[in-house]
């Protein structure tokens, strides 16, 4: 099959069947259904995820942001408590 006929197939412009020929552009999904379809080859395959990565179940030691606005109210409690003992 020449590429005048492919396009002719596919309804799309030789320039373009000639661009994926040539490697200088690739088809959007529309046309590459189409081309599967016209040609019977396969050229979507199915896209697969990596594996999310394992969260660590030990406990960390490192400071949150919670820890901190927790300590900080607790200062603040403490420095407005006039009952609060100081060190």
């Amino acid at each position: 099959m020449t590429q005048e006929e492919l396009a002719m197939k596919v309804k799309e412009r030789l320039s373009i069947i000639q661009k994926i020929e040539l490697g200088k552009m690739a088809p959007d999904v529309r046309l590459a259904k189409t081309l599967e379809h016209v040609l019977r080859i396969k050229l979507l395959v199915p896209t697969s995820e990596p594996p999310a990565p394992k969260l660590s179940t030990t406990p960390t030691k490192e400071i949150t942001f919670a820890d901190i606005a927790t300590i900080r109210k607790k200062e603040e409690k403490d420095t407005n408590d006039p009952g609060a003992q100081r060190t």
